[in-house]
């Protein structure tokens, strides 16, 4: 199973730190990966507009912060040509995070 070496209360931790909108919401995705019973890893890159790759890669990715530090794994690669400074990229959370909550309430309700 994805992401079964790493807790959702050590993924909420790492989420309390993170301080970059990718970061968040490849935490955010990783949540509802595991925290809803419905939610399988295309419905919750789906999200946050990611194809279902995207999650498998970042969710295999985070595995590692079972053993690494979360600045290690969280964090995308610069591509060439960005700034360091800059977002990576533009993105609407506030409808990300309702679409979100909407998921987790369901889950919640039907638990």
């Amino acid at each position: 199973m994805t992401l079964g070496s790493v807790s959702t209360d050590h993924l909420r931790q790492v989420l309390a730190e993170v301080d970059d909108a990718a970061a968040t919401e490849r935490l955010m995705a990783a949540l509802a990966y595991k925290e809803v019973d419905e939610v399988t890893q295309e419905g919750a890159a789906e999200l946050y507009e990611y194809s279902e790759g995207w999650a498998s890669k970042w969710f295999n990715r985070l595995e590692r912060l079972a053993d690494e530090p979360f600045e290690e794994v969280v964090y995308g690669e610069p591509r060439q040509g960005d700034r360091p400074d800059s977002p990576s990229r533009n993105t609407s959370n506030s409808s990300k995070i309702h679409r979100l909550n909407c998921v987790t309430f369901q889950g919640v309700h039907q638990s």
